[in-house]
């Protein structure tokens, strides 16, 4: 009797840590400058300077976010033949997801993003994405029943790369590959790869980048870098806010 009474203190205090997410809990933003904003080897600015800012909580396995970036995606007329370019758009993200460990080398992440745009709104799509990361190697599908707005499936498959050098510095690269039946119908699944060198410091962290989706032959190169594939050089730098102090 007297170890049970011994015992209820540490019972109590198990079951009020289980019940007080704000110790792990982590809300954070994040603002990033960039000469190009990339997507899948695409570019979404036409090749112009991004502006992103997301906000991201994190807390007892929970991850929620919300992110904002400027976007020029052009869009096809089907009265005209051609691209016709649309006024300077703005995307928004919204994120929901869990994430986890297997072990601690290996571990997990799955959840829903749904993707909205201001000007066309047709384009708006959800997708589901899992991934298990192991120590610096990370695998990861995405998949959605209807890609771009238009009613048929795609899935991207990825293996990213994100090795440390030292403190604050790590090399990474990654090769994807987008397929399903929204490409698979037009003759244009492809790969696209990268490499890039990061620094961190403090709440700083700069990028150089080279993205190339040129196997993707039908938007390589096309007038006015409207969703282009070409290769290029990419630089950016954020700056992150730790908005739960």
């Amino acid at each position: 009797m007297l170890r049970a009474k011994a015992s209820i203190p540490a019972y109590l205090t198990l079951l009020l840590a289980a019940f007080e997410p704000q110790a792990q809990a982590s809300v954070v933003a994040t603002v990033e400058l960039a000469t190009d904003r990339d997507f899948r080897g695409i570019t979404q600015t036409a090749q112009d300077p991004s502006l992103a800012v997301t906000v991201e909580y994190s807390g007892k396995g929970l991850d929620l976010g919300v992110s904002a970036a400027n976007a020029k995606l052009g869009r096809e007329d089907p009265a005209r033949e051609g691209r016709v370019m649309s006024d300077p758009s703005l995307e928004i993200d919204l994120m929901l997801g869990a994430h986890g460990a297997f072990s601690d080398q290996v571990r997990w992440q799955g959840g829903f993003i749904y993707r909205t745009f201001e000007i066309d709104s047709l384009r708006s799509y959800p997708e589901v994405y899992a991934s298990v990361t192991w120590e610096w190697l990370t695998l990861r599908t995405t998949w959605t029943n209807e890609f771009n707005g238009v009613h048929e499936g795609a899935n991207y498959n990825e293996l990213v790369i994100d090795f440390p050098l030292s403190e604050g510095v790590t090399l990474g690269g990654h090769i994807g590959f987008s397929e399903g039946e929204y490409w698979n119908r037009r003759g244009d699944a492809y790969y696209d790869v990268g490499t890039r060198m990061g620094y961190r410091a403090g709440v700083w962290q700069w990028s150089l980048s080279w993205v190339d989706g040129s196997d993707f032959t039908r938007q390589y190169r096309v007038p006015d870098g409207v969703r282009s594939s070409e290769g290029r050089v990419i630089l950016s730098v954020s700056r992150r806010f730790d908005l739960s102090r």
